[in-house]
């Protein structure tokens, strides 16, 4: 009964103070601060920092291509000691990142790269030819080619590469590859650059 009271007598009040053409008085004192909001996610405190052309800040990438084509021109023997294949006949080297005198491709960022190795084994003989990330076989390329029949083989895996990673084809073994023109080849390319690499 009393709050129905009190709230008729407010509304009274409400309604004749907003018709009223008093004068206005001075501000009030100010609120008291809100809530503080919810804090916002972790920066990128693992950025990428390397030197221009390449560079990933914040999320919004701003790349140059990175890519590459080689194959294997040389005909002398290529026999496996563990060693990397060099494919000296390079068609595509955007950024430069892959060394056609070592047969390596160095990562320039953080990022997912897709390679792809094909290889010819020679004629009545097997093969073991591995892609190797920084010392550690990734994918294998092995057969026994017992038909005599000569073969080209590949293979393809996307990688996870920090800046300075390597990535190679290495022989294994006494094996050697077949060469035989365009049939050897190596290549790369960068899907996307990870600005965080967790």
């Amino acid at each position: 009964m009393w709050s129905y009271l009190a709230f008729i007598v407010f509304i009274y009040i409400y309604e004749a103070l907003s018709h009223c053409d008093c004068p206005r008085g001075p501000p009030g004192a100010p609120g008291i601060p809100g809530i503080p909001g919810i804090p916002g996610h972790p920066g990128y405190g693992n950025e990428v920092n390397v030197d221009a052309p390449h560079t990933c800040k914040s999320g919004s990438p701003n790349i140059d291509p990175i890519a590459f084509t080689a194959f294997v021109q040389d005909i002398s023997p290529k026999t496996g000691t563990d060693t990397p294949i060099v494919f000296e006949m390079v068609t595509v080297n955007e950024g430069n990142c892959y060394n056609n005198s070592t047969g390596k491709f160095r990562a320039p960022i953080n990022g997912l790269y897709h390679f792809t190795l094909s290889v010819a084994h020679a004629k009545g003989q097997g093969l073991d030819v591995a892609l190797v990330k920084d010392g550690i076989s990734e994918i294998i390329i092995s057969t026994k080619n017992d038909n005599g029949g000569q073969q080209v083989l590949g293979r393809s895996v996307v990688l996870k590469l920090r800046k300075g990673n390597e990535v190679w084809a290495s022989l294994s073994g006494f094996y050697s590859i077949h060469v035989s023109f365009m049939a050897n080849c190596f290549t790369g390319y960068l899907i996307s650059p990870l600005c965080r690499y967790d």
